[in-house]
């Protein structure tokens, strides 16, 4: 069963659409399922992600996991991204006899260069997912993508995280076929496009809990590539930015909050910059939408700003003042409401 290099090694493009837990009833009722004529596939799915205490893995963009099937182990060695990239990964799979990672499959793949034998030594299991997953296969003509829910959670030791997803993956065919496949969906479905693997969210718990704040992440741009490529690094950079962290923004994070505006900031230049690339019917409303957008986080961001540049600087100078406490608990309604 083990060998010595990956048996199967892949580009992996998916969409990844998150729901919460108490709409997966409405999910599974949906008339789109109900008429995908093969039934799914049911399986639970328990996966150990491997690193060193430092994570020496995770620091280069690599992850390394063992997942038990039901039917035996597979081994999966994925890149967090692409160049550019936050649906494409490169993963290389290989099976496994036991629960034990086989680092001579790692040969040809992302995680090759990194194992010192200060790594080798030190890898262990960091956290795991365990979830049941319902798998679809749906094909039209030359395109067939995969449908997966999976409904469970992430353990890093005592600290544990939902995971309800529905996971799209191009199996082949064009990619914009998966676009309209998620655009159908979230039409009638509250599904929100989240772009956090399963592993990102692991480390997250191990660093202390779930929906970081991330800023912007650097862009990638070699001069072989074309200005409408060029566009897309760019814009799938600034939607990161601005998708990962609304969960943070949500929970009413201030520093979230910031770098959404920052990312939404950042895509507005770049249509503005990449004009004639991007012109077409949907770019005024996409703009639009942006101004939008911007005008409605604005007011939150000032109040944030205001707060924690004048008014508590203020309430440590002058505590206890009754007509500063006044002030601040009007401007903290204000901020909540905003």
């Amino acid at each position: 069963m083990s060998s010595a290099k990956p048996e199967h090694e892949a580009k992996e493009i998916e969409l990844k659409l998150v729901f919460d837990p108490a709409d997966a009833e409405a999910l599974f009722a949906h008339s789109f399922l109900a008429r995908i004529p093969t039934a799914p596939k049911k399986r639970e799915l328990i996966s150990v992600y491997y690193d060193t205490d430092d994570d020496a893995l995770r620091r280069e963009g690599v992850f390394l996991r063992v997942r038990s099937t039901g039917e035996g182990y597979v081994q999966t060695i994925k890149t967090a991204r692409g160049k550019g990239e936050f649906l494409e990964r490169d993963e290389w799979e290989c099976r496994l006899a036991t629960h034990a990672p086989n680092l001579a499959a790692a040969v040809g793949t992302a995680l090759a260069p990194l194992l010192s034998e200060e790594v080798r030594a030190g890898l262990r299991p960091r956290f795991q997912t365990r979830f049941r997953r319902e798998a679809y296969r749906i094909e039209d003509g030359r395109t067939e993508i995969e449908l997966a829910v999976d409904q469970g959670e992430i353990t890093a030791g005592v600290k544990a995280a939902p995971v309800s997803e529905l996971e799209l993956e191009l199996k082949s065919g064009e990619r914009h076929a998966l676009f309209s496949l998620a655009r159908t969906l979230v039409q009638s479905l509250p599904l929100t496009l989240g772009v956090k693997t399963k592993a990102e969210r692991g480390f997250e718990l191990l660093d202390g809990g779930d929906h970081g704040v991330e800023k912007a992440r650097a862009v990638e741009i070699s001069p072989e590539e074309t200005c409408t490529d060029a566009f897309r690094i760019i814009a799938r950079n600034c939607l990161r930015q601005i998708l990962v962290n609304l969960p943070a923004m949500r929970a009413r994070r201030p520093e979230a909050l910031h770098q959404v505006r920052v990312g939404v900031r950042r895509l507005r230049a770049a249509i503005t910059l990449f004009n004639d690339v991007v012109a077409g019917e949907q770019g005024q409303h996409v703009r639009n939408a942006l101004k939008w957008i911007t005008g409605e986080l604005g007011p939150a961001r000032d109040l944030d700003v205001f707060v924690a540049d004048i008014l508590e600087r203020q309430r440590a100078l002058h505590p206890r003042d009754p007509e500063l406490e006044a002030i601040y608990a009007d401007v903290m309604a204000r901020r909540e409401g905003a």
